[in-house]
């Protein structure tokens, strides 16, 4: 089941969130509620979890706070953002900052169980996202290691625009860490890169970088040398 952390610092809004929802049907388990957003940063280093459903206006720490806190360990993290008409403004920053949506006060039964839906599917989808990326991942390393049958090794050299006479090549995968800019600043390096013309650049998402350097077959190369 997918854990949901409900924060909300009034407490008959707090329980009336917990308890309008069957929560285990939806495949959900809650297992924090949080009064403020540092109560609720607190107790999800101890256990993290999948959703939050969280209050904007919020002593000691707000929930858009609450939101980059979280953000900075794990942008994989879903928000559902509870919100008063008079904190508008509020609410579209959140819808910036990549919540799911914002849900208006007083709460909605069926909109709150439709947007938790909604996120359930978006986890799942981000889910089979990530095994696909794994799985090329692991494919472009056993063609490096030259583990792949010969039609897929053809396949991946022509991918790469490698000479047939080439006579060598360097690897490298690289990770990349940009905290929520990745695909805009890896685009950003790879043109860069690509002025270099013996160098091969694939982008294996969602934060890896597969650079490959084509030796210099009259041997000006020192041996080892990569990039």
């Amino acid at each position: 089941m997918l854990k949901v952390m409900i924060v909300e610092d009034e407490e008959l809004i707090l329980q009336g969130v917990r308890n309008i929802i069957d929560w285990e049907a939806l495949g959900l388990d809650v297992v924090h509620m949080a009064h403020d957003g540092a109560e609720a940063l607190e107790l999800w280093e101890k256990e993290p979890v999948q959703i939050v459903v969280t209050d904007i206006s919020m002593p000691e720490m707000d929930g858009l706070a609450l939101l980059r806190k979280i953000r900075e360990t794990d942008d994989q993290v879903r928000f559902i953002i509870l919100t008063g008409y008079d904190e508008f403004s509020y609410a579209r920053e959140a819808v910036r900052l990549d919540v799911e949506n914002y849900i208006l006060k007083p709460i909605n039964e069926e909109e709150l169980k439709r947007q938790l839906r909604e996120t359930i599917q978006k986890l799942e989808e981000m889910d089979k996202k990530k095994i696909r990326y794994i799985d090329e991942k692991t494919r472009w390393m056993h063609f490096l290691n030259g583990k792949t049958k010969e039609d897929e090794s053809e396949e991946f050299a022509e991918m790469l625009r490698l000479p047939a006479s080439v006579g060598s090549y360097h690897a490298a995968v690289l990770k990349w860490n940009l905290n929520g800019q990745k695909e805009q600043k890896i685009t950003d390096v790879i043109v860069e890169l690509k002025k270099e013309d013996r160098l091969r650049i694939v982008h294996l998402p969602p934060d890896h970088l597969l650079m490959v350097y084509i030796a210099d077959d009259t041997g000006s190369d020192k041996d080892g040398e990569a990039v």
